[in-house]
């Protein structure tokens, strides 16, 4: 199931990913303020990331991810445009309970596989 699509900006690229605050219900149950790991797949590669994810607890309320997920932005060489495509998927062999897609600019379409 897709959970969101989303064009990356810089500060998803640098620092973390925000996710849209209609997503919260494809999360782990978790209070605000609480993190959670988030077992992600590469759809291309089939490595499994571990990234962080956190509801802040005051104000903002959109869950962020972090934690593995810069490094995945510098393996995957994510820039600025690029698409992420977040699916909520179990994978039995690896546990993975995500499945995260890659387009770069300029790819006419997303496989939502």
């Amino acid at each position: 199931m897709l959970v969101f699509l989303k064009i990356r900006t810089s500060i998803d690229i640098t620092r973390r990913l925000s996710v849209p605050e209609n997503c919260i219900r494809a999360l782990p149950p978790a209070e605000k303020g609480q993190e959670m790991s988030l077992h992600v797949k590469d759809n291309e590669t089939g490595v499994v990331w571990t990234f962080r994810c956190k509801i802040p607890a005051e104000g903002y309320s959109k869950p962020v991810i972090f934690g593995d997920w810069l490094q995945f932005t510098r393996t995957k060489d994510l820039r600025p445009g690029n698409w992420v495509a977040f699916h909520q998927e179990m994978d039995e062999a690896t546990e993975a309970q995500y499945k995260i897609e890659v387009k770069k600019r300029g790819s006419a379409y997303l496989n939502r596989n």
